[in-house]
Order: structure tokens, then C-alpha cells, then sequence
């Protein structure tokens, strides 16, 4: 708690904090909403390629988009994330009102999730800038991870009981909402802002590249990110089955999706409670480690299970 407060009672963090939570808020909202237009577009098929067009163009763009922060101003790169993104969001919103093919729904979702990728970098890059200290620092980054899973809590279960009362078009539009809350947010750190201080301004390409090259000349590091695309493998395929489970298995209808995801974003709560625990402390390779050997999937009952 005393984290927490040394983080609130700083302006600057503060701005910054609601605004990441509008944009996690929105992005989990929309996930839930998403995955019940596509179940209903194509069936179990259409929610894994959904899945593929929001995580795989940005695989490729995100070490390119990552850099948007270190060349230009880090807060207009994050309102202009934001506010891309809620055009693109209104956009989904006219497709789905006008029964526009699901073609440019999942183009518009393409897109919104390469732009993305350029606002957690320039979130992470602004946050020294903004803090006074070293543990102010600290607490600001556990902080925005326990933003990210109140998100995930929160935005499942908004984007659930919309879904329960209206259509998935709705929260379409409630997303760009959000977008626009976080990019107003922003606006109060313009005057803060400066450009990043580049003494050499190299290809982007090559700065692109060079976080890869740094991982393979660096075994731990190898470790730690094969563990951690592992654990976000993991992610999308239960996606995917949270989906599948609250349409087909449970009937629970769509505002059950928003449901499920939402349980799953209380579990992540708690462990950012812990989390805030571990701030101060240097060594995290053992709570990783258990961390991610904890993240199972139980095994599948039988079909004839009268538990089915």
C-alpha cells in the first residue's frame, strides 16, 4: 500500500497510470467481444484465426513500433496509439451496425493491434522520466502490472454484462471510448514531454535487431523469454477454449465469455497483490520460476464423463 501511494501521490505517474488503465481496460473489453462476433461469423475456426491476425502482425511490427519511443516525444506516440486506435474501433462499430462482411472487422483488428505495440514501450520509457526515486520507480512498474490485471479482470466482466444486455457493437463502441479517456489523460503530460536524447541516430532496422542480438549472446535471457512466450502461448489458446467452453460446453451465452475471462483476471489480481510484495527484493528468478511451473491446464475430462 505504501507503494501504491508513493505512485498516486505523483502527478505525472498518476496521469499515466489511469491512463494505461483505460487502454487495458478497453483492450480486454474488446478481446471478450471480439471472440463472440467471431464464434458467430465462423464458428471455433474463426475465434483461433482471430487470434492469429490480433498476435501475429504484431510479432513482426512490434520490435519496429517499439522504437516510435525512443525517437519522438513518448507521450504524443501514446495519444497517438490511443486515438488511432479508437478510429479503428469506431470503424468495427460501423462494420457491425451496416453488416459490413467480417473480412474488414479483422482488418480493422489487424491494425489496431500493430498500433498497440507502440504504447507499452513508450509507457515503460516515460515512467524514469517520471518517477523521483529509485523505489518510486519500482512501485510504478509493479504497479502498472497490477493495473494490467485488474484490467483483466474488470475489462471481461464490463464486456460481459454489455454483451448479457446488448450487442457486441456496443462494447465495439465503448472501447473506443476508453481509448479516447486515456489519450485525454495523456494530454496533461504534453507540456512534460520531451524528446528522447539520441547522440547517434542509427537505421531502424538495425535498432530493431538489436534486441535480438542481445538475447542471443545472453543464455539467461534465452531462458526467460522462451519461458515467457511459452506462458503467452498458452494465453491464446485458452482464448480460445474460455470461448469455446462458456458457448458450446457450458451455455452459458456470450456474456459468459466476459464471465470466465474475468475469473481468470481475479486470479491475476491476487498474484499482483503478491506481486507488490516482491518490491525492494533482488532476487525473482525462484518466483518466476514458480510462477510459470504453476500455470497448468487440467486434464480434459472423457466425453462420457457425466460431469460433461
Amino acid at each position: 500500500m505504501r507503494a501504491l501511494r508513493e505512485v498516486y501521490g505523483n502527478r505525472g505517474l498518476r496521469q499515466l497510470q489511469l491512463a494505461w488503465a483505460g487502454s487495458i481496460i478497453g483492450t480486454w473489453a474488446f478481446s471478450v467481444a471480439l471472440a463472440v462476433y467471431a464464434y458467430r461469423q465462423g464458428g471455433t475456426s474463426a475465434v483461433g484465426l482471430v487470434v492469429l491476425i490480433r498476435w501475429l502482425p504484431a510479432a513482426f511490427t512490434a520490435p519496429f513500433m517499439g522504437i516510435l519511443g525512443d525517437r519522438y516525444p513518448r507521450v504524443l506516440v501514446m495519444m497517438a496509439s490511443d486515438l488511432l486506435r479508437a478510429a479503428a474501433f469506431g470503424g468495427m462499430t460501423v462494420c457491425v451496425l451496416l453488416d459490413v462482411p467480417s473480412g474488414f472487422v479483422y482488418a480493422l483488428v489487424g491494425a489496431t493491434s500493430v498500433i498497440s505495440t507502440a504504447f507499452r514501450p513508450a509507457q515503460a520509457a516515460l515512467l524514469p522520466a517520471l518517477a523521483r526515486t529509485p523505489e518510486e520507480l519500482t512501485a510504478a512498474n509493479v504497479s502498472s502490472s497490477t493495473l494490467e490485471s485488474l484490467g483483466f479482470c474488470a475489462g471481461p466482466a464490463i464486456g460481459g454484462v454489455l454483451l448479457a444486455v446488448s450487442n457486441t457493437w456496443v462494447v465495439f463502441a465503448a472501447t473506443a471510448g476508453t481509448f479516447v479517456w486515456s489519450a485525454l489523460l495523456l494530454a496533461a503530460l504534453l507540456k512534460t514531454d520531451e524528446p528522447p536524447l539520441i547522440r547517434e541516430p542509427r537505421p531502424i532496422v538495425h535498432e530493431a535487431v538489436e534486441g535480438f542480438r542481445t538475447i542471443a549472446r545472453d543464455r539467461r535471457l534465452q531462458l526467460v523469454i522462451g519461458l515467457f512466450s511459452a506462458q503467452t502461448l498458452v494465453n491464446g489458446a485458452m482464448g480460445v477454449l474460455i470461448t469455446v467452453s462458456a458457448l458450446q460446453l457450458l451455455h452459458i451465452g456470450p456474456g459468459g465469455v466476459g464471465y470466465l475471462n474475468s475469473a481468470v483476471g481475479v486470479g491475476g489480481l491476487i498474484g499482483a497483490v503478491f506481486s507488490l510484495m516482491l518490491v525492494g527484493r533482488r532476487r525473482l528468478a525462484g518466483m518466476f520460476g514458480i510462477a510459470v511451473a504453476a500455470r497448468r491446464t487440467p486434464r480434459p475430462r472423457s466425453r462420457s464423463s457425466p460431469s460433461r
